[in-house]
């Protein structure tokens, strides 16, 4: 808005509306990968095999 104000009325702010675009694309795609992550971490599967790598790094005792 400030930028239409600034620039006036027949004129097209060209290079605020490309980055407006940009931020508007990434943040669509932002999101899209926050929802695909938090949906691999909530399924029980995954969420068993995270906690069986971070065990099996683990130093493992010398005596039993």
């Amino acid at each position: 808005m400030i930028v239409l104000y600034v620039v006036g009325e027949t004129e097209v702010p060209r290079i605020a509306v490309a980055v407006a675009i940009l931020l508007a694309t990434t943040s669509f795609f932002v999101v899209v990968y926050f929802v695909h992550d938090t949906a691999q971490r909530v399924m029980v599967d995954n969420e068993i095999g995270r906690t069986q790598r971070k065990l099996s790094r683990r130093d493992r005792p010398v005596a039993r």
